[in-house]
Order: structure tokens, then C-alpha cells, then sequence
């Protein structure tokens, strides 16, 4: 399980989780998602649990790790997420 945490510019971090079953390494499934700094357009991503609107202007970066604890995992996704605001 793969999991994403979004650093927002003056605003809480976002924390996503997706369940990778293609089993993609940590360094291409990165690249993919860092794609999202590239744009210039509003960009949704998608999880295997959750989808997001991000505004690649009011992100500073972007940090994927492998999470490999359930009860670590299932403690941080009750924590809420905020939306980026303009």
C-alpha cells in the first residue's frame, strides 16, 4: 500500500492511502504522481479509496512511502483531510 502525503502551500498536509495492486515500484509510482507539480490545471487524483481536486499552484511537494502496518494505516485515515483552498 502506497501512501501519499500532499504538502500544501500554508494549509495542513493532505494524506492519501491507495492500495496498489499492480504492485508498482516506489520510483515509477512516483514519477506518476509528481506529474501532478507539472500542471498548470487543476488535477484530480484518484486512489483506490479517495479522489481529490488539487491545485498544483499550492502544492510545495509531493511524498509517497510504502506503508506496510494496518494499525498505523487504519489510525491515520480517521484522521480528516482538508481541502486546498484558493
Amino acid at each position: 500500500m502506497k501512501k501519499i502525503t500532499i504538502f500544501q502551500e500554508n494549509s495542513e498536509n493532505i494524506i492519501l492511502f491507495d492500495d496498489d495492486h499492480n504492485k508498482t515500484s516506489l520510483l515509477d509510482y512516483t514519477k506518476k504522481i509528481t506529474e501532478i507539480l507539472e500542471s498548470t490545471n487543476i488535477c484530480i487524483l484518484e486512489t483506490s479509496s479517495q479522489i481529490i481536486s488539487l491545485k498544483p499552484s499550492k502544492l510545495n511537494s509531493i511524498l509517497v512511502t510504502e506503508v506496510e502496518d494496518d494499525s498505523k494505516l487504519e489510525k491515520e485515515i480517521t484522521q480528516p483531510v482538508d481541502v486546498i483552498k484558493d
